[in-house]
């Protein structure tokens, strides 16, 4: 494939990701909590680490946007590093938010004696599928920089790690009754504290595991790209 071509496709994927999360975001002002949208409307979104990793990956996405017309125009398909640092950053922090609902949120609702599917009802389906899979395919097959060492891999980590020292202040040391945050995301398996460390632990883990893994692909990918052009 052409570097043209790539550059237009990951433009309009880029241009998706920022339609899907301002239109999603946009349903919790316009809907009603009953309709799906985490039961939540107005700013109280903002306590979400899925809203913030969306918002996140959208600003990223409109900085890839200035990158992909000067690619068009240029002929070259290679993004600065801060640029595609910034994107990498943000998409592992949507790729958690896809995981976590998928494999945990959705059979916790299921044990809840909720429908497994309701991780995806409302404007969930932008955020916690449409925007994280288009975000992912555009850093993975279409965008790429010259360098990008193995020790950014780990930058990945640091928006998890930021929100996870929210979300433990406002659900543990404040907590429900003092104007803190319910444990909407299931860190205390219904109030045990013992178990916050375990949760912590484990999405750390999985946030590494996530990086790395998209990081080897993107080198890879990379790696062929530059055979091909020989």
């Amino acid at each position: 494939m052409t570097s043209k071509k790539k550059s237009i496709i990951s433009l309009i994927l880029n241009v998706i990701i920022i339609i899907s999360t301002v239109y999603a975001i946009s349903l919790f002002f316009t809907t009603t909590p009953d309709q799906g949208n985490m039961q939540v409307s107005g700013m109280e979104f903002l306590r979400f680490f899925t809203n913030l990793s969306n918002i996140f990956v959208s600003i990223a996405s409109l900085v890839m946007i200035v990158f992909n017309i000067r690619s068009m125009r240029t002929g070259s398909d290679v993004f600065p590093k801060w640029a595609m640092l910034l994107k990498f950053t943000a998409t592992i922090s949507v790729s958690v938010t896809f995981i976590t609902v998928v494999v945990f949120l959705g059979p916790m609702f299921m044990a809840m004696g909720q429908s497994y599917w309701v991780i995806f009802a409302g404007n969930c389906f932008f955020l916690h599928f449409t925007t994280p899979v288009i975000a992912i395919i555009s850093i993975l097959f279409f965008e790429k920089c010259e360098t990008f060492e193995k020790k950014y891999a780990f930058l990945g980590l640091l928006p998890t790690f930021l929100y996870s020292i929210v979300y433990v202040t406002m659900v543990v040391f404040v907590g429900k009754d003092n104007g803190g945050w319910p444990d909407f995301y299931g860190f205390t398996f219904g109030g045990k504290m013992y178990f916050v460390p375990i949760s912590l632990t484990a999405m750390y883990a999985l946030t590494i595991l996530l990086s790395l893994t998209e990081w080897k692909i993107i080198q890879k990918i990379n790696a062929k790209h530059q055979i091909s052009k020989k």
